[in-house]
């Protein structure tokens, strides 16, 4: 099985009010609304729209175990432009 992949770029040089990105998880799948996001906080809402229990990382902050139809917040204060990785974890742990 071959894994793409996944990066967030964080842009600009001066901090920036806080950003917000909502993220489907599902089925192995992150879906971002915007893969591009300001230098500074981001709040990542996270939504389990699969059939089974997954979870979401992003520059090593993750969010619990989210039960399908549950939501929850993942707060990340990127300090410097660059891209970061972000995949959903629960299939790589043999959790579907």
């Amino acid at each position: 099985m071959t894994m793409a992949a996944a990066f967030v770029a964080v842009v600009g040089v001066a901090r920036n009010p806080a950003a917000t990105v909502h993220v489907t998880v599902g089925g192995g799948h992150c879906v971002l609304s915007q893969n591009t996001v300001p230098v500074g906080p981001v709040t990542f809402v996270v939504s389990n729209r699969g059939s089974s229990s997954d979870d979401f990382v992003v520059d090593g902050s993750r969010t619990r175990l989210l039960r399908p139809g549950r939501t929850a917040t993942l707060k990340v204060d990127f300090a410097k432009a660059g891209s970061y990785g972000y995949r959903c974890t629960v299939a790589k742990r043999g959790g579907r």
